[in-house]
């Protein structure tokens, strides 16, 4: 008796946990590239939500070119996983973006995901 209850419950964990990586490698968004660069200043108008259109405003210090930057949340072309969204964002005097999937039954349209 003892013996098959560990073996329900191993079976239990095993579909629990193959559920969930299943649900995050098929379904849920995945991030196709990242990149950080240092900079003066930052703001953005949406955070990290990927739902949401924003622009990202920041300053950088390179000498010869334009310092100010406005980036807005825009979706491309990728070679490999089609349409993705390009979204950044800013933590303190960083600014981020990826490149993300919208993952199932969503896509990118207008620089976000729906």
């Amino acid at each position: 008796m003892a013996k098959g209850l560990i073996i329900t419950g191993v079976i239990l964990v095993v579909l629990i946990i193959g559920g969930f990586f299943g649900y995050n490698f098929l379904f849920a968004p995945r991030v196709v590239s990242e990149n950080s660069y240092p900079v003066l200043s930052c703001s953005d108008t949406d955070g990290k939500d990927i739902h949401m259109k924003g622009y990202t405003n920041y300053e950088r210090d390179e000498p010869g070119e334009s310092n100010l930057y406005e980036s807005p949340d825009y979706c491309e072309e990728h070679p490999k996983y089609g349409t993705v969204l390009r979204e950044g964002w800013c933590e303190g005097n960083t600014y981020n973006e990826i490149r993300t999937t919208c993952g199932s039954g969503s896509s990118c349209v207008d620089g976000r995901c729906i």
